[in-house]
């Protein structure tokens, strides 16, 4: 039998974070069980002015190279996603962007019955539907027979994932996934969502502030390790989006649009709804 050992966040840290600043107890105990003890220190750990360079991500800059090329040439491009919050919030990010950009674009996620990540029945489909560019988002990673009759077929594949690859890498144009061995980004737990956010950040010269502003919230909505701007930019933006999903799902949460509260009632209402992304 399991035993749970809980761990207690310091009272003499939480009461001293609290008393010096306008955060809530929980949050105070958070902040304290994560090894802060003054406010300066949680005030270091939730400042940041922005993501880490996209292009530290192995491939990444391959990745974008390829994307804006098939997008300029105008070739079909899908994005094969994955059933869970995280997987559908990068398929979202991903086919948005590049459905604004003008690209002849369609995505795909897979039924639960079909089961996790690319499968032959759903890459000979592709073919047949004429797409000559497969980019997974939230899986790929481990689909080395999958890559290769991708590869037999004619089509090309660029892989984004944030799961642990094995030891041999599939066979891809660029496999973009923080956890490969020749990686040199700073910060290797980002979700399915936080690549597909960072890949158009590159997609768009490596500059974040469009990728935050239009896509943030959703990152956030799938991130559970994720960096502190895609995770606290949400509450403070969501307000002014044009997005109106964001909207309805503000609406659906009991809020008025404004403030704070959105981030944190889209965020909870969702995570009920989608409890599965905890894989």
């Amino acid at each position: 039998m399991k035993k749970w050992f809980i761990h207690q966040p310091s009272k003499k840290a939480a009461d001293a974070i609290r008393s010096a600043s306008d955060l809530s107890l929980l949050c105070a105990q958070i902040l304290a069980s994560r090894g802060m003890e003054t406010v300066q220190d949680a005030a270091a750990f939730l400042q940041c002015d922005g993501l880490a360079d996209p292009f530290l991500t192995a491939d990444m800059q391959q990745a974008a190279d390829i994307l804006n090329a098939a997008l300029d040439q105008g070739e079909k491009i899908c994005i094969y996603g994955d059933y869970d919050c995280d997987g559908v919030m990068a398929t979202v990010i991903l086919y948005s962007y590049l459905s604004e950009m003008g690209a002849d674009v369609i995505y795909r996620i897979p039924e639960r019955e079909e089961g996790y990540g690319l499968n032959a029945a759903a890459i000979a489909q592709m073919h047949a539907d004429d797409v000559s560019l497969i980019v997974t988002v939230d899986n790929g990673i481990t689909a080395i027979e999958e890559a290769a009759l991708i590869a037999d077929l004619g089509m090309h594949l660029v892989i984004t994932d944030h799961h642990q690859p094995l030891d041999t890498l599939p066979q891809a144009d660029a496999i973009v996934d923080a956890h490969r061995p020749d990686d040199t980004s700073p910060f290797h737990l980002l979700c399915g969502a936080g690549v597909a956010l960072k890949l158009v950040a590159a997609m768009d010269g490596g500059d974040d502030t469009m990728a935050l502003e239009q896509f943030g919230e959703l990152a956030a909505i799938a991130c559970r390790g994720c960096s502190q701007p895609v995770r606290r930019k949400p509450l403070f933006s969501a307000a002014g989006t044009a997005a109106p999903g964001k909207y309805r799902a503000a609406g659906t949460a009991g809020t008025s649009g404004h403030g704070r509260t959105v981030g944190k009632a889209i965020y909870c209402n969702l995570h009920r709804l989608w409890h599965c992304a905890a894989h």
